[in-house]
This record gives structure tokens, C-alpha cells and sequence, in this order.
């Protein structure tokens, strides 16, 4: 491994600080030996002693910071003296001549003291070497020992920063799961409160269903016939109506203003009003019914309509004479279909203006249209739901396709017609949703 001159430099400031922490203690029998190696550690250690005395006399008189440099010839090293070095707690160099290995390796484990023992005679060089080795490896022990510390430190720190961070998470944990639970009892609340509201619309969906005119009602009064009848939601804006007396049948197909609740609510005035004006006067012409219709649901909304509520219908009403199946139709904004038995398509158009609202053109005055209908002639009318629906292309179903699903089937019965404008209906769509309700009445005189 390269090491560079300026790290040979801070290495020996090192070391000759962790050799100058030390009192290097002699115990030699040569005087000469003990004078030159003072020479050559002059300015490291702090003390030096040459003594010939035993080393059990001055074991209990060192510090513990001391590093013992001990001479002993072979005979001299016994296992008394060798357990003696391990009281002093300071490295020991012991020098010594040709010694069996075996026997000293069994005091080198740290018991005896022993940092190094080394073969005699030595030169001084030689000394200083193993004191300059054993400096350098306690050098290298304290700088492992000080990346260690660092080590430990940072790992501290690291420490705190991550129970800081569990804290805080805990803090934002509570705080989330507080949230979840508000979220939750939101739901709860949200979800009790939707199922009441979607309770109570049922519920005034079978008021409206007992309201509004059934297939099965229709066919009462007129066998070949059927009622599509598709809301966007639960309850619907358009209502299919009818009446009969002795002389009459009424059916009308009608659109109110809005959908779902709001229209629902309009549905089941207008199919109450339609009822009551019929039962005062069994015989009015379609276009009265509507007037006086109109009259009523002007005054309810008269003073709404400044507030934004308009109160309006549109519809197509049509009067069969049972005994001459004659046929006699008004509208309002809305038209009828007419199938005669040469398989002719006619399109009868309403007035335009609306039932109930002073916006739609409310000067004109409603019409009828007498149709000399016979017996297997069609009659169909709708809500605008149908025509303007639109498809996955966006385009709307459209009234072409209305007259064109009539031709097409103009000699099936009345339960055929509505299988296919159902069937129809839902190709049409595919994946797009409803955009309003529809309504379709189709029979056949």
C-alpha cells in the first residue's frame, strides 16, 4: 500500500507523542547498554532508570503508564518472574537470549504482560524499532478507536433523527387515522342519508306508478297498443296519461319541465289537472283540455317564474270517438304520427308553445286537427327524450329514425313496434348514458 510523505509525517508526530506519554523503565546489567539507549530516547520518555535490581523489588512502584524494557538471560526467566511482569499493567519488552519459544508463547496471551519479546544481543537500533512498532500500533489502535467514536456519534445521531422521524410519524399516523375516521363517519352519515332520500323517491315512484297511466290500463281501452317508458332516474318528468268515459278515449303523452324529483312532482300535478278537467267535462275537444290546463298551471307558477322555477309541458293529446273511430289531436310543441292503412306516414305537428309558461310563444292559441282515422290505423306520439338522445358518435337518435323505425315495421302489431324501438334505442346508446326520460305511446285503432 502507498503512503505518502505527509502521511509518514503525521504518522511519526504520533507516534513520538504516544512514546513521550511513557517512563521507559531499563533493567539491564550492562551499563553501556543502559547509557546508549538513553541516548536515543532522549526527548521521548520522561524518565529513565538502569538498575540491576530484581524486578520483584520495584514491580509495586510503577505507574501504570509505563513501558518496562527488561534484559534476563535464559536461567534467569522463571515462571515466577514471568507472572511477576503481569502485576506491573504496562507493556513489557522483554530481551532475552535463545529462548524455547513454546514455553514463552504460554505467558504471551496478556496474562504476563509480554508485548514482544526479543532475542539478545541487540543493538540499539533494534530497540528503538520494537519501541517505535509498538508506538505505531497503539497510534493505529486510537485511530481506529477515534473512527469508531465518530462512528458511534454519527450513529447517535442518525439515531435521534430517526426517533424524531418515528415520533413525527406517529404524530402523522394519529393524525391520519383521526381523518380516516372523520372521513368514515362522513361516509356513514352520507350513506344513512342516501339511503332515506333513495327510500323516499321509491316510495314516490309507486305514487307516481299509481298515478300515471299503465300498459295494462291502456289495453283495457284499446287492445293493439303499448307504453315505453324509460326515466333517466327513479321517478320521471313525462307521465303517459289517459282517460275514458262512455263515448271518449284520451291519451296524451306528456313532457314536463326538468327530470327525476322536481319533473316527478310536475308529472303527478299535470296527470291530476289532465284527470280533474276530463272528469268536469267528459266531452271537451283536446284543444280546450289543453287551455284550461294551461290556465291552471300559468296561475301556480305565476309567481315563481320571476324566481327562476318555470312550471311548463309539453304534450301531444289525442280524443278517440269510440263509436266512429274518428280521431282528434292538439299539441304543444310536441307532434303525432299518423300510419293510415295504405301504409302512409304523416307527421301532424303541434302548436308551438308550451302548457303553463308566458315564454314559449304564449300568444298563440292551441289548435285541434281532426283525423279521419279508421280501424288498424297507428297512432304514435313521444316526449323529446327519444329523438334527442345521443349515441357513442354523439349524434342525436333524431326523428328521422323515428319515422324510419315506424315505416320499416308499419304492418307489425303495437307489441312488435316497442320491441324494436327498445331494442333500438339500446344499440343507439351503447355506453352512453341517458340524457333525459323517454316516452313513447303507440296503438292502433
Amino acid at each position: 500500500m502507498f503512503v505518502s510523505k505527509t502521511e509518514n509525517i503525521v504518522v511519526e508526530e504520533e507516534k513520538n507523542k504516544i512514546l513521550g506519554q511513557y517512563s521507559i523503565l531499563l533493567f539491564s546489567e550492562s551499563e553501556e547498554q543502559a547509557i546508549d539507549l538513553s541516548k536515543n530516547l532522549e526527548g521521548i520518555s520522561k524518565s529513565f532508570i538502569h538498575s540491576s535490581s530484581s524486578i520483584e523489588r520495584v514491580e509495586f512502584t510503577l505507574d501504570g503508564d509505563s513501558m518496562i524494557l527488561v534484559e534476563r538471560n535464559r536461567e534467569d526467566i522463571t515462571e515466577s518472574f514471568l507472572l511477576s511482569l503481569g502485576k506491573l499493567e504496562c507493556p513489557v519488552f522483554l530481551l532475552t537470549d535463545h529462548f524455547s519459544e513454546d514455553y514463552l508463547l504460554n505467558y504471551s496471551d496478556g496474562s504476563s504482560g509480554i508485548v514482544q519479546v526479543l532475542q539478545t544481543p541487540l543493538g540499539i537500533s533494534q530497540i528503538i524499532n520494537a519501541l517505535n512498532a509498538e508506538a505505531i500500533r497503539i497510534f493505529k489502535s486510537n485511530e481506529r478507536l477515534e473512527w469508531m467514536e465518530q462512528e458511534i456519534e454519527s450513529l447517535r445521531g442518525t439515531n435521534q433523527h430517526l426517533m424524531t422521524a418515528t415520533f413525527r410519524e406517529r404524530d402523522l399516523r394519529k393524525q391520519l387515522q383521526e381523518l380516516l375516521d372523520e372521513l368514515e363517519r362522513v361516509k356513514q352519515k352520507v350513506e344513512r342519508q342516501n339511503l332515506e332520500i333513495t327510500d323516499s323517491i321509491n316510495y314516490a315512484k309507486r305514487i307516481q306508478k299509481a298515478i300515471v297511466a299503465t300498459n295494462e290500463q291502456l289495453q283495457l281501452e284499446v287492445s293493439d297498443s303499448f307504453i315505453f317508458f324509460k326515466p333517466r332516474d327513479i321517478v320521471s318528468g313525462d307521465f303517459p296519461w289517459m282517460y275514458a268515459n262512455e263515448h271518449f278515449i284520451y291519451v296524451a303523452a306528456v313532457d314536463c319541465t326538468g327530470h327525476g324529483v322536481p319533473g316527478a312532482l310536475l308529472s303527478m300535478i299535470g296527470s291530476l289537472l289532465l284527470t280533474d278537467i276530463c272528469n268536469n267535462d267528459d266531452d271537451l275537444p283536446p284543444k280546450d283540455v289543453l287551455v284550461k290546463l294551461n290556465d291552471i298551471l300559468s296561475r301556480i307558477f305565476s309567481n315563481t317564474e320571476e324566481n327562476g322555477i318555470l312550471g311548463g309541458m309539453d304534450l301531444a293529446l289525442i280524443r278517440i270517438e269510440k263509436k266512429t273511430n274518428k280521431t282528434v289531436f292538439s299539441g304543444a310543441f310536441r307532434p303525432l304520427y299518423w300510419i293510415n292503412q295504405q301504409g302512409e306516414v304523416a307527421q301532424i305537428k303541434g302548436t308551438r308553445r308550451s302548457i303553463g309558461s308566458y315564454y314559449y310563444n304564449s300568444e298563440k292559441k292551441f289548435e285541434d286537427v281532426e283525423i279521419d282515422t279508421q280501424k288498424g290505423d297507428f297512432l304514435g306520439f313521444f316526449s323529446d327524450g327519444v329523438p334527442d338522445q345521443l349515441s357513442e358518435e354523439d349524434k342525436k337518435f333524431g326523428r328521422k329514425k323515428v319515422e324510419s323505425l315506424l315505416e320499416q315495421n308499419k304492418n307489425e302489431d303495437c307489441w312488435t313496434i316497442g320491441d324494436e324501438l327498445n331494442k333500438e334505442m339500446n344499440s343507439w346508446m351503447g355506453d352512453v348514458s341517458q340524457l333525459d326520460d323517454m316516452l313513447f305511446i303507440g296503438l292502433k285503432i
